[in-house]
């Protein structure tokens, strides 16, 4: 963040090799063992209307499924609104903050983990979600370089389609890739709980959710605790 309010230009990437305070969504804490994982903090300096800059993570996620199948032949399937989950497990996250001069962004700095050579061990903690990792799911250990090209590459393409044609035209593909579609979850808006099966998603990337008494809700922002079960 301190880069880019000094003025780094776009595109500007800073690559760790170990996170001291790494956080996600809600401050939750990112497990960073050192020379394990990716972790990626991205600059994106085109201006985009304030309801639009949030859009650019489901990009992130759009772009790590895309790695997974290209380089690794792994399925996997993203949480709304931003965890990439493989076999139910998590192996990457996404992180956005965006600085704004009223109806525009400045810019948004897209923070990117990305689970590549942990062990089971090391994954194996108290954590709120199970995780895992990509050496965990193919069996042995990859080059990290590898799967850092071919992520940048795939996000490059889908940036590109998103300046030009906006988020909906990859809403079908998103939804294709969804791991919450058609089941029963509960979504946490600030002191709010609501459950209902997710039927799909605006334009705009907002979750549709069916309540039990028949009503539609739109979630903008939430965090969804509960995956129940497919109906």
């Amino acid at each position: 963040m301190l880069l880019a309010v000094e003025g780094a230009p776009h595109g500007t990437l800073v690559v760790a090799e170990e996170q001291t305070k790494g956080r996600g969504r809600l401050r939750r804490q990112w497990i960073s063992y050192p020379n394990r994982g990716i972790y990626l903090s991205m600059l994106l300096r085109n201006p985009l209307p304030v309801s639009v800059a949030p859009q650019s993570a489901y990009i992130g996620s759009l772009a790590l499924v895309k790695m997974l199948r290209h380089e690794f032949g792994i399925t996997a399937s993203i949480k709304w609104p931003n965890d990439v989950l493989i076999n139910g497990r998590k192996a990457a996250g996404i992180l956005t903050e965006t600085q704004s001069d009223q109806d525009f962004s400045r810019f948004i700095v897209m923070g990117i983990g990305i689970n590549v050579n942990h062990s089971r061990e090391e994954l194996g903690g108290p954590f709120r979600y199970p995780a895992t990792s990509i050496a965990i799911e193919v069996g042995f250990a990859v080059k990290r370089q590898r799967v850092l090209l071919e992520f940048l590459s795939q996000f490059e393409r889908g940036y590109d389609q998103f300046l030009q044609k906006g988020l909906s035209v990859m809403i079908p593909e998103f939804e294709a890739h969804s791991e919450v579609l058609g089941k029963i979850i509960t979504v946490v808006c600030g002191d709010r709980e609501i459950m209902g099966k997710a039927q799909g998603f605006t334009p705009e990337g907002a979750l549709l959710l069916l309540r039990e008494d028949g009503s539609q809700e739109t979630v903008w922002a939430g965090d969804v605790s509960r995956v129940e079960r497919a109906v």
